[in-house]
């Protein structure tokens, strides 16, 4: 189960418990001005149309509304505002800084809504105000151990290997499902494929 799908499932369980739910992926980096364009027109009715020009008074016109209404927002794949490698986990890419003031702002002001993030690294201002006791929780999802990811390359081919060199692969994608389909999907398609030829 990939992250988006444990989402996807979690969302279809609670639906019932809000007025909207708003799923808006980020996969290819949108600007804040457009998701939130996206996010105020629907939980309005589309009666908003003419929104504030600051991404300041847009975040304030939705907290507006998840004061309002009992919303579920969904942000999936966050990690992608978000710049890559250890030196600089949590901290967002150039241009998409707005996106953590939205985070702080919803984490920070009372309402009756719900944001769910989904990401495979943890935005700094999460970071800061996520707590046992306080609004803002997270739960860090691990891959899959040798085992599972091994079930995955059985449901899509015939592989061997040693346990040594299973394990090897398993953590190179660090058990991470949608990465060990991929490889799997490849090699069984590539390298098996060639074999076969000869």
């Amino acid at each position: 189960v990939s992250k988006t799908d444990l989402s996807l499932t979690l969302t279809q369980g609670v639906q019932n418990e809000f007025e909207y739910v708003i799923w808006r992926r980020l996969l290819n980096a949108p600007p804040i001005a457009e998701v939130m364009s996206d996010i105020i027109g629907f939980v309005s009715d589309r009666q908003e149309i003419n929104l504030p020009k600051t991404v300041d008074e847009q975040i304030s016109r939705l907290l507006h509304y998840l004061q309002k209404h009992r919303c579920l927002l969904v942000l999936d794949n966050v990690e992608t505002i978000l710049q890559s490698g250890e030196q600089q986990a949590g901290v967002y890419r150039d241009g998409y800084e707005s996106y953590g003031e939205l985070f702080k702002r919803v984490g920070t002001t009372p309402h009756q809504s719900c944001l769910l993030l989904n990401s495979r690294e943890k935005p700094m201002d999460i970071a800061i105000l996520e707590g046992r006791n306080r609004p803002v929780r997270t739960i860090e999802i691990s891959g899959l151990n040798e085992v599972d990811g091994r079930g995955i390359f059985e449901e899509i081919g015939s592989f061997s290997g040693s346990t040594q060199e299973w394990k090897e692969l398993i953590n190179l994608y660090n058990g991470n499902p949608l990465a060990l389909v991929l490889s799997a999907k490849h090699i069984n398609e590539v390298f098996l494929a060639t074999f076969r030829c000869f």
